[in-house]
């Protein structure tokens, strides 16, 4: 019982590195919104080539600039809202003690 206990922890713990903003990994909360801020600019640059860092002509990579923009952003808006959650959390629990 304990095996799958511990197997249940570790698969917690996997999982909390891809979904918990990026702040509680230690990357500063500055750092994360610049990196937003830059995926925006990417994704919404309507000049179609001037910041393009990878061709789209190219076949299975032309896209994977604009999908890493895309995380960047999505990253971004899950620290605005889970990290809020997370630091108000831990101002709780600091006061507590």
């Amino acid at each position: 019982m304990n095996e799958s206990t511990e197997e249940d922890k570790n698969r917690d713990k996997n999982l909390n590195i891809l979904n918990a903003p990026l702040s509680v990994q230690g990357v500063p909360v500055w750092m994360v919104m610049v990196l937003m801020v830059i995926g925006m600019i990417y994704l919404l640059n309507p000049t179609a080539g001037l910041l393009e860092l990878i061709p789209d002509t190219l076949p299975f990579v032309g896209n994977l600039d604009d999908a890493t923009a895309a995380i960047l952003v999505w990253k971004g808006l899950q620290e605005i809202i889970e990290g809020r959650k997370y630091r108000c959390q831990m101002k709780g629990k600091g006061s507590d003690k």
